[in-house]
């Protein structure tokens, strides 16, 4: 009956941990391209756009904005591009990549640069409706991604400060010019000269070679008024784009039970990562009683979540500090009758750090841990287990 309900729990488990979405700090970039990196030039980037078209309609899908799609094609070409530099902390809507660089393209949801130093991309914007929406590209991996929506309105200012460029002609060295409206003459000496009118807007008809005309008056100015995040809805994606979503693991360490008994423990596993907050562990191993001990030696099925509560600084990487819950299985060949040598369904809590390595690569992590059986969970102080370990992650 306890494995029956460990494989109920266990389920309920996995439903839990797939629904749960956070944002993902990115910290590593060009691992997961969607282009070909690096981008060295505006006219590279150009090249990107014309050459990965049905890629970035595939990726606006994903992201949830296909309607940017004809919009973004056919202003790119005149767009201003603008090289810039992303602090730790930005943020952005989306970001399109490819795992490893090949296969189908993938959209990441809410990312934040993470890194420790700033990341260089190229920046652009597009305008539909009544929004602008402000691209970033990452110079070192191609990955568009949606930087910041903003509200666009248009504005008519009044006043005498228009100027209004019109072709007119002035010919000669000297000349008599005729203005319409009130009476006014005008003497425009010399070929290469601009007639500037005062005063409400007219026509000036100026016969002769071709000249420009400034004239005063009312304008209309296109500005944005207020920057305005505006949400954009899209299907959650699981993978980041900077971190392989499974790795291995192996633990290692020390348990002691109060009754009393010493036990060393190990096991291996995979972890499959949601985002760089929250993973899922898979173990399985043994705990061996030392010599002299009670209790008895027991087999271990492990499954636990992983949740990095924030990164910390560790020479060029951020290292997380996580919390860990979740069931496992203590499988043992002693008596029982006995609390502290029966099987057991137990409630596991780890805390830790990773302290060498970097996330994205082999690392290594120490973590306290505490477990008991759920039928002992009144009696912890008795038949709680606890101890340390490292965790090594490949």
């Amino acid at each position: 009956m306890k494995f029956k309900f460990l494989a109920q729990a266990i389920f309920l488990l996995l439903l839990s941990v797939c629904t749960a979405q956070a944002a993902t700090t990115l910290t590593v970039i060009g691992r997961h391209p969607f282009y070909k990196p690096p981008l060295k030039s505006v006219d590279e980037l150009r090249s990107m756009m014309q050459t990965q078209q049905n890629a970035i309609m595939e990726g606006l899908q994903k992201a949830g904005t296909p309607e940017l799609y004809t919009p973004l094609m056919q202003q790119f070409p005149q767009a201003q591009v603008q090289e810039v530099e992303y602090q730790p902390g930005e943020t952005f809507h989306w970001m399109l990549f490819r795992p490893n660089g090949v296969g189908a393209v993938k959209a990441a949801q809410d990312i934040i640069w993470g890194g420790t130093s700033a990341l260089s991309g190229y920046e652009f914007f597009i305008d539909a409706d009544d929004k602008r929406y402000i691209f970033a590209v990452p110079l070192f991996c191609g990955n568009l991604a949606l930087k910041e929506v903003v509200h666009v309105v248009v504005k008519t200012v009044p006043g005498p400060e228009r100027i209004v460029e019109k072709t007119v002609s002035v010919p000669g060295p000297e000349r008599i010019v005729e203005v319409p409206g009130p009476e006014r003459i005008v003497e425009v000496p010399g070929p290469e000269r601009i007639v500037e009118v005062p005063g409400p807007e007219r026509i000036v008809k100026i016969p002769g070679p071709e000249r420009i005309v400034k004239v005063p008056g009312p304008v209309q100015i296109k500005e944005v008024v207020k920057e305005v995040k505006v949400p954009v809805e899209a299907a959650p994606q699981c993978c980041p784009p900077c971190i392989y979503p499974i790795r291995y693991v192996a633990d290692a360490g020390y348990l002691r039970l109060s009754d009393p008994a010493d036990f060393g423990f190990g096991r291996i596993g995979v972890e499959y990562a949601f985002n760089q907050r929250l993973s899922f562990l898979g173990m399985i191993g043994g705990a061996a009683k030392a010599d002299g001990s009670d209790g008895d030696d027991a087999w271990l099925i492990d499954l636990m979540v992983q949740y990095n509560l924030f990164f910390m600084q560790m020479g060029d990487a951020w290292n997380p500090v996580f919390l860990g819950f979740g069931l496992g299985g203590w499988m043992s060949d002693g008596d029982d009758d006995i609390d502290s040598e029966d099987s057991d369904i137990d409630i596991i809590a780890q805390v830790g750090a990773q302290l060498f390595g970097h996330p994205d690569r082999f690392n290594t992590s120490v973590f306290f841990e505490a477990r008991s059986g759920i039928d002992e969970t009144d009696k912890l102080s008795e038949y709680g287990r606890f101890g340390a370990g490292l965790r090594f992650r490949f």
